[in-house]
């Protein structure tokens, strides 16, 4: 074999190893692009769901929050009334605060006494309530005992 006979075998054995190459980078190359096609609607899929749960998400964080704004609006008129009941009844100008009053305090405040300064006790309860909320208790027993007695 002549040294033309074994370079024409080598560049038909190189040609023929680039073509299958060359259709299997084809190959590759469609396959890959398939499955980023597949990846990219898988996540468009998922960003649709998850803006759908976000939006209904967003509707019912929408009606609680519009429930509870009208529970604190209600809250706030009955407070707004119990104070008005509380500060329109009879209650003594005593120094005691509203926090250290037992229960038998307030039962002998209102038998005792059935008028006092509104502004005198404003200046003496509210504070107190500030300081001490859990005395809102003993303020809703107060006036629920005051309308009974009416």
């Amino acid at each position: 074999m002549s040294l033309m006979d074994i370079l024409t075998i080598s560049s038909l054995v190189v040609g023929i190893a680039s073509i299958v190459l060359a259709v299997f980078s084809m190959i590759s190359a469609n396959n890959s692009e398939r499955r980023s096609q597949e990846n990219f609607e898988k996540t468009q899929k998922m960003m649709n769901e998850i803006y759908d749960k976000t939006k209904d998400l967003l509707h019912e964080i929408d009606n609680k929050s519009s429930a509870i704004s009208g529970m604190v609006e209600k809250n706030q008129t009955q407070l707004t009334t119990l104070f008005s009941n509380v500060l329109d009844k009879a209650l003594p100008s005593q120094e005691k605060e509203l926090a250290t009053m037992s229960q038998e305090d307030i039962d002998k405040i209102i038998k005792e006494n059935n008028t006092i300064d509104s502004n005198k006790l404003a200046m003496q309860l509210l504070p107190e309530l500030i300081k001490n909320p859990d005395s809102l208790e003993k303020l809703v027993s107060i006036s629920e005992k005051m309308n009974k007695n009416k």
